[in-house]
């Protein structure tokens, strides 16, 4: 939810270059109606709802449509991925919930992102981390070094393998995660962004596997396999997880990778 707001926050800023308003707001609804239900891809029920309305530029009728796919943008070359509203479809989505968009040009835009009510008491970092070894039967935490060169990324992954139960160490990209390992990082397993500048994962990859022969390897992009497959390294062996990456394909991947061998834990 933290990087479903970053990532709101840091659009709705961009569309206001001279300044403007944003606005939260949180509330409680109940949801009958099929239309909007339809929209949303939503059943009946009880929802909260969180608002996040900027008083910027609008976004053009047309491009609305078109806002939530894998790279798609209107900022400049070299600002932004287009991967934003992507991770933030996929973040609610995971969860359950609907996001809904409403703008007009020169006034402004509003996101409304709606979850599922829960009433259950919220369990602890520990609770959860203790669940995912039980789950596992396994005793020790692995340690994941993710390589990801878009900063809000970097923070969604971070928060999803803890979830999860991992340690995390990250890495702004191949020379840092180099650099971390050079001064005495071992960690298990290699989460890595494919296309990065400088060095791309497979790169990397081959790298550190000349020093820790063990190490595990999983591959992501926001491009499809076969559109990267010309960087080499994407063995068929090797995971490969689509962005926006949920947490159920990477617990997935995680478990099959560690779970190999009997002795692997997490």
């Amino acid at each position: 939810l933290q990087q479903v707001v970053m990532n709101l926050l840091v659009n709705a800023k961009d569309a206001m270059p001279q300044g403007g308003r944003v606005s939260l707001e949180v509330k409680n609804v109940q949801l009958s109606d099929v239309a909007v239900l339809d929209q949303l891809g939503l059943t009946e029920g009880s929802y909260v709802v969180l608002s996040v309305t900027d008083t910027g530029h609008g976004i053009p009728e047309s491009v609305l449509p078109h806002i939530f796919e894998p790279f798609f943008t209107t900022k400049e070359a070299g600002v932004g991925t287009g991967l934003g509203l992507s991770v933030v479809e996929g973040v609610v989505k995971q969860s359950g919930g609907g996001i809904a968009v409403h703008s007009r040009l020169g006034q402004g835009t509003t996101f409304e992102i709606y979850l599922p009510q829960a009433f259950a008491s919220p369990r602890t970092t520990a609770e959860r981390v203790s669940e995912s070894a039980a789950i596992l039967g396994l005793p020790r935490r692995r340690h994941v070094l993710v390589v990801e060169d878009e900063g809000s990324l970097r923070v969604l992954f971070e928060r999803m393998l803890g979830e999860l139960g991992y340690q995390v160490t990250l890495a702004a990209d191949g020379k840092e995660a180099l650099s971390l390992c050079e001064k005495g990082l071992q960690p298990d397993v290699l989460l890595s962004d494919v296309v990065m500048p400088g060095m791309s994962g497979p790169a990397l990859a081959a790298r550190l596997l000349n020093r820790l022969p063990d190490l595990k390897v999983v591959f992501m992009s926001g491009y499809p396999h076969d559109a990267i497959d010309h960087h080499g390294g994407l063995s068929a062996d090797i995971p490969f997880l689509q962005k926006p990456v949920t947490m159920s394909s990477l617990s997935s991947a995680l478990r099959e990778l560690l779970c190999e061998d009997h002795t692997d834990v997490v």
